[in-house]
């Protein structure tokens, strides 16, 4: 925006810095009214604000000067490396004084970020104030165009609230908030909320539409005041935001108070994410053997105390690409890459391994094992000890405790090839999946996770194949309990049981004690944050189950099922736009995938646009996705739509599906609602309790079924639900 000089000023002796305007900023540009708006920027004196001095034009450029800070700016302080937590909350409070009175005074700064927060003497100080607003105000039009262009008189694209990005006339102080919520989340956390966004357009894109992962998800130990202080300043929506720059000071004031009075808040935990290792292997085949020590690197790397690792989903979106480590741990949000791969003949087993900086790119760890195939469980934690101390950081239990607990190889195998076919999820692979878990613990009788692995799989058959819910779930539950009865701290275990609890036996209070058991065993699991949030909106806990949502995608943020599920809740609590901006970005990352279109669906459909609706509910059910659910949702949206007879020839094909397969009462009952006949959809709803609906379960809060809110009806189901009335948004 400007030239800046170090300067001597002659009649006091002193260092200025004097700020000439760019040329090309300069054209069109009133000089004396530029002066004049400086000027009322000059009556600013606080100590966290670097002052105006003197404003004026040399040869038709506009200038103005400024104290000469010594010292170096928060961008700088930044770029050198990760800045102590205990050292970001008192520069974060100097900027939040700085905005408090500037604003009490009617000016905003417009273009807060960190090289306008400067930092000398153990304290912070903004510069530039107002100089976005005084460019503004005299300008031409054509200036202002060529200006607004530029990014100069509404901000920086990194730092810009939704509001500026949308070249809203009307912006006020709490751009200024959320611009510090950026500041304070990139400070903080080490990273911009929006670093996978490349270019200006992406960022203001981002700003208008998308969510950061939950600073509380990067940074465990901060503190929940801080957390939700700078979770609020980055609402989209100015009237979420604090209401002033006071409210920032007190409450980072209260939360260092707190600080202070308990231990030394603990630092930021590293971040990993394990990609797949390449199969060498001469037989393609083994392929399930180099993901399986993927799968296996990445549960042993969870020992690790203050690592954070990605959860597989995400790791294992990159299987195959050419992407740069760098983007990858750029889009996953960490801080180092392991990759490497795996190489099987006969009973030798070769293993190369390399620790790749996020930063810079470079290695900082390597190495090649040359094993016997026996060998493998020792050779799992040999690596994970070795990236801990690369690491600094400390494994967690004794040296076999990241182990999978078995010492049976061919367990191992049956168990790694039962975890492969899960993944593939689809109605071949799951059945494929319960066989190897089932000869797996025929094996080992001891191996508690692959109890937990035939749980997991035997809850997927409904979901993937024709097996009726009273045919899986207890053996599913079955499995559970085993698996627990050998290790009761397996989190995916306790999952598993709680989410089938909550499916199929409708014991609230027994699910949620299992879930809340399962996140405390292991927090970073993402299924059981997910599986979680669906019981939270079960019961009409939404803004819970949003966060718990909000969690599990920033864990696995590449996870189609949370991305989709996300996009979901947020058209549960009344956020139908953010909702279709979540889709469009997941569809964008795979066109063809059923559940996001089926969401997307549902949202069109509460909006009304009921005929790009029934296109993505038909594409959905095309692809293969949730298809009675899908199917009365269509019903839905072709009977408001107006094109009731196609809508009533589709409830018949319901009615002809279900003479030979599993449908849900529930699909029923969104179908009728669609149709306005509310006593048949009562009917249904009814049925619904009595059999213990898998999808009346989690579903009864969604939007679609507003018109049957004022039914007493309603409430009683409600009730019978163990949820809390939720009143439409």
């Amino acid at each position: 925006m400007s030239r800046v000089f170090l300067a001597q000023e002659t009649a006091l002796g002193r260092k200025v810095v004097v700020k000439v305007l760019a040329p090309e900023l300069a054209e069109g540009l009133s000089a004396e009214r530029f002066a004049r708006e400086v000027r009322l920027v000059a009556q600013l004196q606080h100590p966290n604000i670097v002052p105006v001095l003197t404003a004026g034009s040399s040869d038709g450029l506009p200038y103005y000067t400024m104290p000469f800070v010594a010292g170096e700016s928060l961008r700088s302080s930044l770029s050198a490396g990760p800045i102590p937590r205990r050292a970001v909350i008192p520069v974060l409070r100097d900027v939040a004084k700085a905005l408090a009175y500037a604003h009490k005074q009617g000016v905003v700064h417009r273009d807060i970020k960190p090289e306008n927060i400067l930092l000398t003497d153990g304290s912070a100080v903004v510069t530039d104030f107002g100089i976005a607003k005084a460019l503004r105000d005299a300008g031409t039009a054509a200036a202002n165009e060529s200006l607004t262009s530029m990014g100069a008189t509404i901000g920086t694209p990194a730092y810009m609230a939704p509001e500026q990005a949308a070249a809203d006339p009307a912006v006020d102080h709490r751009a200024d908030l959320y611009s510090w919520g950026v500041v304070a989340y990139e400070a903080l956390a080490g990273r911009h909320p929006f670093a996978h966004r490349r270019n200006a357009h992406e960022l203001i894109g981002a700003h208008l539409s998308e969510l950061p992962v939950p600073l509380e998800t990067r940074l465990p130990a901060i503190a929940p005041a801080i957390a939700g202080l700078v979770r609020r300043c980055l609402a989209k929506d100015p009237n979420e935001r604090p209401a002033s720059g006071t409210e920032l000071v007190e409450t980072l004031e209260g939360a260092q108070g707190s600080q202070q009075q308990s231990s030394p808040m603990a630092p930021a935990p590293a971040a990993i994410a394990v990609l797949p290792f390449t199969n060498l292997s001469a037989d393609p085949n083994d392929e399930y053997f180099s993901d399986g020590m993927t799968e296996e690197l990445i549960y042993a790397l969870g020992k690790v105390k203050g690592l954070r690792v990605t959860a597989r989903t995400s790791s294992f979106a990159f299987k195959g690409s050419a992407v740069d480590a760098r983007e990858i741990a750029a889009r996953l949000g960490v801080s180092v890459v392991l990759e490497g791969s795996v190489r099987r003949g006969g009973n030798r087993l070769r293993i190369s391994a390399r620790l790749v900086d996020a930063k810079d790119g470079y290695e900082r760890w390597a190495e090649r094992f040359d094993r016997e195939v026996n060998d493998v469980f020792a050779l799992q934690d040999e690596i994970a000890r070795a990236i801990a101390d690369t690491l600094e950081l400390q494994l967690a239990g004794s040296p076999s405790s990241a182990a999978p607990h078995t010492r049976d190889l061919l367990a191992l195998e049956h168990y790694l090839k039962g975890r492969f076919a899960w993944n593939q999820r689809t109605e071949a692979t799951s059945a494929e999946a319960v066989r190897y878990f089932e000869s797996a613990v025929a094996r080992d009788p001891q191996f508690a996770r692959a109890f937990a692995g035939l749980a997991d799989a035997y809850l997927a058959l409904p979901m993937y194949s024709r097996t009726a819910p009273g045919e899986a779930w207890p053996n599913a539950k079955s499995a559970a309990l085993k698996a627990l009865s050998l290790d009761a701290t397996l989190a995916e275990a306790h999952t598993a049981l709680a989410y089938g609890t909550m499916l199929y036996e409708w014991d609230w209070s027994q699910a949620e004690y299992s879930f809340q058991k399962a996140i405390a065993l292991d927090p970073t699991y993402s299924t059981a944050h997910h599986w979680y949030a669906d019981f939270l909106v079960g019961r009409g806990r939404l803004d819970e189950g949003l966060k718990e949502m909000q969690i599990a995608h920033g864990l696995d943020p590449v996870s189609r099922i949370t991305g989709a599920e996300l996009a979901w809740m947020l058209h549960l609590v009344g956020r139908s736009d953010d909702a279709l901006t979540q889709l469009d970005q997941l569809l964008q990352l795979d066109p063809n995938y059923a559940h996001a279109h089926f969401i997307r669906g549902i949202v069109l459909t509460r909006r009304a646009e009921h005929r790009i609706a029934v296109t993505a509910l038909r594409k959905a059910l095309e692809l293969g996705g949730f298809y009675a659910f899908a199917h009365g949702v269509l019903v839905y949206a072709l009977a408001r739509g107006g094109q009731r007879r196609a809508a009533e020839q589709e409830v018949e094909e319901l009615k002809t599906r279900a003479q030979t397969e599993h449908i849900p009462p529930f699909a029923f009952a969104i179908a009728y609602t669609g149709l306005g006949d509310f006593d048949s959809a009562f009917t249904w709803l009814d049925r619904g309790v009595a059999q213990r609906d898998e999808l009346l379960a989690e579903n009864l809060f969604d939007p679609l079924f507003d018109p049957l809110r004022g039914d007493s009806r309603y409430l009683e189901l409600v009730h019978q639900l163990g949820g809390s009335v939720h009143q439409p948004t």
